[in-house]
């Protein structure tokens, strides 16, 4: 939507630039040619603004997403790195089971 809105919205400022020249070239004998241009400089304004708008609403909305996914890799690799058994000290290995050590916990990590 908000690509959608860049794109339509995008022509705006120039078409309207446009209309303030025309409204305000010595050619046009138009009395009303100040208020025609200063509706469209307002109407430039306001795109403007959304324009920033949307910049901020993407930003947030990028930094939230990239946030949650942070975290959720981060829970994920705690808890894999929590399940493994530190068999590091074990004299034993009659049990057969390969448990952790630190060069397995930072293979994760990466």
């Amino acid at each position: 939507m908000l690509e959608l809105w860049s794109a339509v919205v995008g022509f705006l400022p120039p078409f309207a630039l446009q209309r303030i020249l025309s409204a305000l070239s010595e050619d046009n004998p138009d009395p009303n040619g100040k208020s025609t241009a200063y509706f469209w400089s307002f109407i430039i304004f306001v795109a403007h603004l959304s324009f920033a708008q949307m910049d901020l609403f993407q930003a947030w909305h990028t930094r939230r997403a990239y946030e949650r996914t942070r975290g959720q890799l981060f829970c994920a690799l705690h808890y894999k790195a929590l399940k493994r058994q530190d068999v590091s000290g074990k004299v034993d290995d009659a049990v057969g089971d390969s448990g952790a050590d630190l060069g397995k916990i930072v293979n994760l990590m990466q």
